[in-house]
């Protein structure tokens, strides 16, 4: 079934495309089928994108927060359990996604203090992060 469900993902993956245009919040949560590659497609084609929730996805990269770091509308970012995003990738999403508000890094290990001192000096609009079960440098720290 996860098979079939992914066929037709990618046969419809331009449609999404187009009304992710008019509707600028995506939540593929959980979906293991996503890739950067798809990511990349998607934040080319929906540069006005707000939110969106690519959550508990082994597949994601810092390729992918590079690539969402051209929708410069961004608000909510939701990473929760990728582990292969690191501080390079969010830094890059802080200094160019300036509007966030919401960010959650839960189960990000790659992520250290530089990551989060680039969201304080660049995110002024941040409000909330969620960072526990992070376990770099004095992240890691604050979990204890």
């Amino acid at each position: 079934m996860p098979c079939r469900n992914l066929c037709i993902f990618h046969k419809l993956f331009p449609l999404l495309v187009i009304l992710l245009g008019f509707f600028p919040f995506f939540s593929p949560f959980r979906s293991t089928g996503i890739t950067d590659a798809g990511i990349a497609k998607i934040a080319c084609g929906c540069p006005a994108m707000e939110m969106i929730n690519i959550a508990y996805n082994d597949k994601i990269t810092d390729s992918s927060l590079i690539s969402l770091s051209q929708c410069l509308r961004l608000r909510i970012l939701e990473i929760r359990g990728c582990p292969c995003v690191s501080t390079v990738g969010l830094s890059t999403i802080a200094r160019a996604c300036r509007e966030l508000e919401v960010l959650d890094i839960k189960k990000c290990i790659d992520i250290n203090d530089n990551a989060m001192f680039a969201l304080g000096q660049f995110c002024q609009n941040l409000r909330q992060v969620v960072f526990l079960s992070t376990v770099s440098g004095t992240l890691k720290s604050m979990q204890n």
